[in-house]
């Protein structure tokens, strides 16, 4: 029996709400890596604010995610193939592989994580987009700074 990549992937431009009708959901056969590729299998996808923004036709800091395209999601894999010399069967890796159960990656982008400092999930949250934005959001925009608050800025 050979293993099934399934997939969800953006089947129309929501309006509004997004809908049960705005998805497909596929199935297909698990690919193995090519020259300079692993494969893995997904363990964790992360749901952010962010997607509902990638799945609309418009100017962003990320192109739309495109109609038939697997929805774009961060991930954590765990490496079951590779002919990538940085990364090896086992290793748990971080990035945006999509809403998938298996994946293909060139490891643009992708970068492993030690397990044993943190659940994978955290590499997602806290460690992830949404803890680096909550982070120089409050450092850097923010410009936190010690002391008394400043009574004339609300």
């Amino acid at each position: 029996m050979s293993a099934t990549n399934r997939q969800i992937r953006l089947s129309a431009r929501p309006v509004g709400e997004v809908q049960p009708d705005d998805w497909e959901h596929c199935a297909g056969p698990v690919e193995g890596p090519g020259p300079d590729r692993f494969a893995g299998r997904t363990r964790v996808i992360s749901l952010d604010p962010a997607m509902r923004g990638w799945l609309d036709d418009r100017p962003s800091y990320l192109p739309p995610v495109a109609i038939g395209e697997v929805m774009r999601a961060g991930s954590v894999i765990e490496v079951t193939a590779s002919n990538h010399p940085d990364f090896q069967p086992g290793d748990h890796v971080v990035g945006m592989f999509g809403v998938q159960e298996h994946v293909v990656s060139d490891g643009k982008g992708a970068m492993k994580i030690d397990t044993a400092l943190a659940p994978p999930s955290t590499y997602l949250g806290a460690l992830g987009m949404p803890g680096m934005t909550a982070y120089f959001g409050l450092l850097d925009v923010g410009a936190l700074k010690d002391g008394p608050p400043d009574r004339g800025h609300r």
